[in-house]
C-alpha cells in the first residue's frame, strides 16, 4: 500500500438530478413478478436522471458551489482541479478547463480529467494527495461527475434498471495535523470487455456503438473473487482489524454485491451502509454519495470500489475532521 501523511479531506458535498425514475412496469416494460427479482437483486426502486441537455459538469458546479458556501471556503485558494469522468462533455478540450472558468478560479489552477469510472472517487483522492505533495498546492478541488443515463441502450434492461447519474466535489488540503492515509490500487484482469462502452463484440464482429454494455455475472465475479482478499490484506498491512473498522464504504454497484461482500468479510452491515435504493449505480461519486446521506464522518473508514477495467481501489481515510453536507437535488432540471 502506498502512505500519504499532512493531508485531509476538507468537504465533501454531493449534487444529483431531482428527476426521479421509479424501476416499475411503465419503465422497463416487464412483467411484475420479473421487476420484483430486478428490484431484489440490485436493490434500486428510484434513479435519478438527467435532462438530455444538462452535462456531467454542470452537476459538479452545482456541487462545487454547495461545498465552498458550505465550508465558507475562498475559491482563490484552490490551487488544482481534478475532473474524475467517463461522460466528460467534450473529449477534447478538458473539462476541467472548462469548470475552471464557469466556477471563477484563478487562471493558473493546474486542471486535468480523468477518465475513470466505479473507482473514480478513490483514484481521485489518490492523485489530489500526491499533488499535495508539492509545497506550492495547498488545495485540490476533486470533481466526480456521470451523466451515464445519457449512454443507455432503452432495450438493455440490465443497465437501464441500475445506472443514475450524479456528482461530488470534494476539498482535499495540506495539514501538518492529520493521521495517516493509505492507498491501493489495481487494474487485475484483462476482461476489460465485460463493462464497456464505445464497441461491443459479437462474435468475429466489432460494432462502434455509444451505448453501455455489462456482463454483470463477470463483473461479480471478478468483485467476489479480489475484494475481499485485498481488503484483509490491506488491513493487515495498515494493522487494525474488521472489527475495529468504524465504517466499509462500498461502491454502489447493486445491493447483492454489498451484502455478499459483507458477509465474505463478515462485518456488521450496519457499518457497511446501502445507499442505492433511490439514486441506482451513480459511478465515480456512489462512495460520496453514501458519505453525504449517511453523514459519515469516521476515524476509521475503509473505501472500496470496483469495476471498469477491470480494476479495483481501496483505501483508509480519516474523515473525523470532514464537513459533510447532504445530499443537493439539482435545480438544473
Amino acid at each position: 500500500m502506498i502512505e500519504f501523511e499532512n493531508t485531509f479531506i476538507r468537504g465533501i458535498s454531493t449534487c444529483v438530478p431531482s428527476k426521479e425514475t421509479t424501476v416499475d412496469i411503465n419503465f422497463l416494460k416487464k412483467s411484475k413478478k420479473e421487476i420484483e427479482n430486478i428490484i431484489k437483486t440490485t436493490g434500486i426502486k428510484k434513479l435519478r436522471m438527467v435532462n438530455k441537455e444538462i452535462n456531467s459538469s454542470d452537476l459538479c458546479i452545482e456541487s462545487s458551489e454547495s461545498l465552498f458556501h458550505f465550508l465558507d471556503f475562498d475559491r482563490s485558494e484552490i490551487d488544482a482541479l481534478i475532473f474524475v469522468s467517463q461522460t466528460r462533455d467534450y473529449i477534447m478540450p478538458q473539462t476541467s478547463n472548462l469548470i475552471r472558468k464557469k466556477l471563477n478560479l484563478r487562471k493558473d489552477v493546474l486542471c486535468y480529467d480523468l477518465p475513470l469510472g466505479c473507482t473514480g472517487f478513490v483514484q481521485g483522492l489518490f492523485q489530489s494527495k500526491i499533488l499535495l505533495q508539492n509545497k506550492k498546492i495547498n488545495n485540490v478541488l476533486l470533481l466526480c461527475g456521470d451523466t451515464i443515463t445519457k449512454y443507455i441502450n432503452n432495450d438493455d434492461h440490465s443497465t437501464k434498471s441500475v445506472f443514475g447519474d450524479g456528482s461530488s466535489s470534494s476539498i482535499i488540503s495540506f495539514s501538518e495535523k492529520t493521521e495517516k492515509s493509505f492507498f491501493d490500487i489495481q487494474t487485475v484482469d484483462d476482461d476489460h470487455g465485460c463493462l464497456i462502452m464505445n464497441k461491443t463484440k459479437h462474435g468475429d464482429t466489432v460494432f462502434k456503438s455509444k451505448n453501455l454494455s455489462m456482463d454483470g455475472f463477470e463483473v461479480f465475479l471478478f468483485v467476489i473473487k479480489h475484494i475481499p482478499k485485498s481488503i484483509l490484506s490491506n488491513l493487515k498491512h495498515i494493522g487494525i482489524t474488521i472489527d475495529e473498522l468504524e465504517n466499509l464504504i462500498f461502491h454502489q454497484a447493486n445491493k447483492f454485491i454489498v451484502e455478499t461482500l459483507n458477509k465474505k468479510i463478515k462485518i456488521e452491515p450496519n457499518k457497511s451502509p446501502v445507499v442505492i435504493d433511490g439514486f441506482g449505480n451513480t459511478g465515480s461519486c456512489s462512495i460520496p454519495l453514501v458519505i453525504t446521506e449517511k453523514m459519515i464522518n469516521s476515524k476509521k473508514c475503509f473505501m472500496s470500489s470496483f469495476g471498469v477495467g477491470l480494476s479495483y481501489a481501496n483505501c483508509f481515510v480519516d474523515l473525523s475532521n470532514t464537513k459533510i453536507l447532504k445530499t443537493k437535488y439539482s435545480k438544473n432540471e
